[in-house]
């Protein structure tokens, strides 16, 4: 991967040791930016879910909507489905704590568990 690379010769001129540069790797990888640049050539409707070796995951909708997601979060977990009242059922939810993932964006979750 590109941006890897990148950010590995980074923290090797700074002189970080192997180690470390695998930990500043997973702090900086922009996420957002590997996802728009790797969807620009996609075609028709997906909700795509990925998750990276260093703990970072995203969900993916396609841009015209074709293909449904929703998800809700706490301060413990994270859900994506294709329909909200899974969520609802499955962990005894309120329909208005549940989200559509928009059309054309990409819900990303850290390491640490914050998302945006």
């Amino acid at each position: 991967m590109k941006d890897n690379e990148e950010l590995y010769q980074k923290f090797k001129m700074q002189g970080f040791p192997k180690r470390e540069i695998t930990v500043q790797i997973a702090k900086h990888l922009n996420v957002q930016k590997i996802l728009r640049r790797a969807a620009k050539t996609w075609d028709g409707g997906y909700v795509i879910a990925g998750m990276f070796g260093h703990g970072d995951a995203f969900v993916m909708r396609d841009p015209s909507g074709i293909r449904p997601a929703f998800y809700y979060q706490d301060e413990e977990i994270v859900v994506i489905t294709s329909e909200r009242p899974v969520i609802q059922t499955a962990l005894n939810v309120t329909f208005n704590t549940i989200h559509e993932l928009m059309p054309g964006h990409a819900l990303i979750i850290k390491k640490d568990g914050k998302s945006f």
